[in-house]
């Protein structure tokens, strides 16, 4: 296994290449993660050998490994290396990536998939959506996640031209659609929560669109698939990135689909047994794209890859998702089953959160929940019950900002609730559990920062309109952008 950890771009695409031609399995470590975080892959896949740049070596200085492979700065001695192909002969039984995805314990989980289920998946839909050289495809999501691994080898599997947008600029709506338009983009793969928020008249140059990652928005896929051919995938990470997917007419809701190509999908109760047409269960899922398990998780890897019980010798991994057959055989989604949730497309497990949050100091209990806001978009919300010892201070028992900043130092961005509600106790149920549901609304007042400062600059007006309709409010200040920016 060899550590990736570059931002996205061509030096990205080019190392992984080269990983997986050298008959290694490549682990992408996003630069933006916390040092923590990329402190605990490192030394959880026990990596030895590392590519990267000078500029991100320092979220690596403390690591042991023994040969890390700097782009910029070793760039001449690169040069000198052999260019000829290596004979190097891969089965669809080795590993090609570990990813590794938020975990209940309080640590992230590497999730081990091999050739055969990330070609089975690749390969199955390029023949699906049709892909070919006259194509350009979008390349927008995190090498973090595994949304990567499709946009990348679909295109270059297929001979398409794979277009990175630029991270810092790409959730710039207008820079967006100026950018598809300009790459002549045909193929896009988007998280629901940025494709909510695109005006979909501008997206008219995109032929194919796919969204995933968690539940659709329903008005913007009806205005696309007027003009372009809309997609819906489903598919955890153990799935080799996609299960399901869905091309059809819809009403209240986006259907998730039927199996991709070699892929089987289950509803099931909790004795594993079959459910009817309409009711609710588990969504199991089988076939060419399971990942061979965890690393280093062999109880976690037994608990979910279990024994098929329809089939002798084969596997089943139990998602987590309830999930529901319709008439027509199509599978809709329903929620989790357990605490785990979807945030912009990442899979978070709330229990690693409030595990970290149980480290903080002044923290004595603490619940994470996530709930959807008047614009569709998920929210992760943390209730706190702040130490008896600050008490006499009323003032600093809750600072927003100190504890999303130390939280920062462990989690990465999309795991730190934006949104926090203090409590003097936990509600619990009769038999002293935890009350999930007795848990106080939030007053959207609470969103409100110290003072406002009205947006002045053209940049300025956009930024708090994009914020507005994100966070749901009536007004944005300043000091939010900024916290934004710079967070």
């Amino acid at each position: 296994m060899i550590g990736v950890c570059l931002d996205r771009g061509s030096d990205l695409i080019i190392s992984i290449l080269g990983v997986l031609k050298a008959g290694g399995a490549y682990v992408p470590i996003d630069p933006a993660y916390p040092q923590d975080r990329v402190q605990f892959i490192i030394k959880d896949a026990g990596l030895r050998v590392l590519v990267s740049k000078a500029d991100i070596l320092d979220q690596i200085s403390d690591s042991k490994i023994e040969d890390v492979i700097l782009l910029d700065a070793d760039s001449d001695s690169i040069a000198t290396k052999p260019t000829t192909s290596l004979n190097v002969h891969l089965s669809v039984d080795d590993l090609a990536y570990v990813i590794y995805t938020s975990g209940s314990t309080g640590k992230p989980k590497g999730v081990l998939i091999e050739h055969g289920g990330s070609c089975n998946t690749i390969q199955g839909q390029i023949s699906l959506f049709g892909l070919s050289v006259q194509d350009n495809c979008l390349q927008f999501a995190s090498p973090s996640f595994d949304a990567s691994v499709w946009e990348s080898f679909l295109s270059l599997l297929s001979g398409a031209t794979l277009c990175i947008i630029d991270e810092e600029a790409k959730y710039d709506t207008e820079f967006f659609a100026k950018y598809i338009d300009e790459k002549a983009i045909s193929f896009a793969t988007l998280p629901p929560a940025f494709f909510r928020l695109l005006d979909v008249t501008k997206l008219t140059g995109i032929q194919t669109l796919v969204t995933a990652g968690e539940e659709a928005p329903l008005e913007n896929a009806r205005l696309f698939s007027k003009t372009g051919n809309y997609f819906n995938a489903y598919g955890p990470t153990e799935t080799s990135i996609c299960a399901t997917i869905y091309n059809g007419d819809f009403n209240s809701s986006v259907p998730i689909g039927l199996p991709v190509a070699n892929a089987t999908a289950f509803i099931l109760n909790s004795d594993l047994a079959l459910v009817p047409v309409g009711a609710v269960g588990e969504l199991c899922v089988g076939g060419a794209g399971l990942a061979r398990g965890y690393l280093n998780r062999e109880a976690l890897t037994a608990e979910r890859f279990i024994g098929h019980p329809f089939k002798s010798g084969e596997r089943l991994y139990r998602t987590g998702d309830l999930a529901r057959r319709l008439p027509d055989g199509n599978i809709e989604f329903i929620g989790r089953a357990d605490e785990q949730v979807k945030i912009r497309g990442y899979r978070i497990e709330l229990g690693e959160v409030e595990h970290v949050l149980s480290l903080l100091k002044d923290v004595r209990q603490s619940c994470v929940i996530a709930r959807t806001d008047e614009n569709g978009s998920k929210r992760l919300i943390a209730y706190v019950v702040m130490e008896d010892s600050l008490e006499d201070h009323p003032e600093d028992r809750l600072n927003k900002d100190v504890l999303q900043a130390e939280l920062q130092k462990h989690l990465p961005e999309y795991m730190v609730p934006s949104l926090w509600v203090q409590l003097d106790e936990m509600p619990l149920t009769t038999n002293g559990k935890l009350d999930r549901k007795a848990l106080p609304e939030l007053d959207m007042s609470s969103l409100s920062v110290n003072h406002y400062v009205a947006p002045t600059t053209k940049t300025e007006l956009q930024l708090a309109a994009i914020w507005q309709h994100l966070l749901g409010i009536e007004k944005v200040g300043l000091c939010l952008i900024l916290w934004r920016i710079q967070w």
